[in-house]
């Protein structure tokens, strides 16, 4: 009879777990979908343009968009005003004088982290609806420990990487600086227990080299833009220093406009409408966006020059032939090889 009831008291608990579970899903659920409305009407109401698409989740992969209706190729998508923009332009226009000039010792992009700080802490921020759907986590190098380093298994890697923590590091010492002027400015000076932490730091850093669009150097970090999901396009091309996103990503004075990149016919099984990020390789999406892509054509293998060169050419030494002389015959000896090969990189 004991074992009985144990029996049935663990079915029970099990069965009110499992409803805790659901209740708290329920929940979350429920506020997700509320802040994305919430932003969706931000959005349009700040003048962005939705064209045939529309927020929606998507079974592992989270947020992303759906075609509301047939789209072709070319077609603009969506439209993104300056004023919704976390950009070098709009921070002048959008800070007072002061805190502009003590953002500007900071460099380009160490000003836009800084403001997109200053904006997530304060509650009355303009971009609150946006700042609220952000992820508070995007896997990065900057927050690798020694023991994670070392299973990459990449010297250069981990160079790069360590190369990483020790400009966020000092760039962080420089925005504490700032952010303690500003705030003195302001008539609320930062405190131990009110200043910035470091992990925020690194997270305004993760969000716009996750999230931002490069058009020529300068980022810019456009709500609604960073909810398209990656699927590389199914049209093969040889890389070409990003003109296929520029094609389909047009930077001007009034804001952003996005065309699709691809045609794409409603069906129940392809809901999801997804955009090629440019002529990138893993690395590039390892180290800034936190993902690596199931198929990606601009995958780069890094051979070492000296060391394939000798097992490509018959009785020839393997260090006869290194640098740039070894580069040119290691390219012209692959060139029927390419498909076995793919993009290569020389160390």
């Amino acid at each position: 009879m004991t074992s009985n009831l144990t029996d049935l008291l663990t079915e029970e608990m099990k069965r009110t777990l499992l409803a805790l579970l659901v209740i708290a899903f329920s929940v979350a659920y429920a506020a997700t979908i509320s802040a994305e409305s919430a932003f969706t009407n931000w959005f349009l109401q700040n003048g962005g343009r939705l064209s045939n698409i529309e927020v929606a989740q998507f079974p592992n992969m989270g947020r992303g968009f759906k075609a509301a209706r047939n789209i072709n190729e070319d077609d603009e998508i969506l439209y993104i005003p300056h004023k919704l923009i976390f950009s070098t332009k709009n921070l002048v226009q959008s800070v007072d004088e002061r805190t502009r000039k003590v953002l500007e010792t900071l460099g380009s992009d160490g000003a836009l982290y800084a403001w997109l700080l200053l904006e997530k802490n304060d509650p009355k921020s303009f971009y609150k609806p946006y700042l609220d759907i952000l992820p508070t986590y995007v896997s990065s190098l900057v927050y690798f420990n020694s023991n994670e380093l070392h299973e990459l298994h990449s010297g250069q890697l981990m160079e790069e990487a360590i190369e990483m923590q020790t400009s966020a590091l000092a760039d962080y010492e420089a925005f504490l600086k700032a952010y303690a002027q500003i705030m003195k400015e302001r008539g609320t000076p930062v405190s131990a227990e009110t200043t910035i932490p470091y992990g925020e730091y690194l997270w305004a850093m993760s969000m716009f080299n996750s999230r931002g669009l490069r058009f020529q150097g300068p980022v810019y970090m456009a709500p609604m833009a960073d909810i398209f999901n990656y699927q590389h396009h199914p049209v093969p091309r040889p890389p070409n220093n990003g003109d296929f996103f520029s094609k389909h990503h047009k930077l001007n004075d009034q804001g952003i406009t996005i065309h699709a990149d691809r045609p794409h016919r409603l069906d129940p099984t392809n809901a999801q409408v997804f955009e090629d990020y440019g002529d990138n390789s893993d690395e590039i999406y390892f180290k800034y966006h936190g993902f690596v892509p199931d198929e990606n054509p601009f995958r780069c293998a890094v051979l070492g020059a000296d060391k394939v060169v000798g097992e490509l050419l018959v009785n020839t030494p393997s260090n006869a032939y290194t640098g740039a002389q070894g580069e040119g015959l290691l390219r012209g000896a692959t060139l029927p090889h390419r498909e076995l090969f793919g993009h290569l990189e020389f160390n």
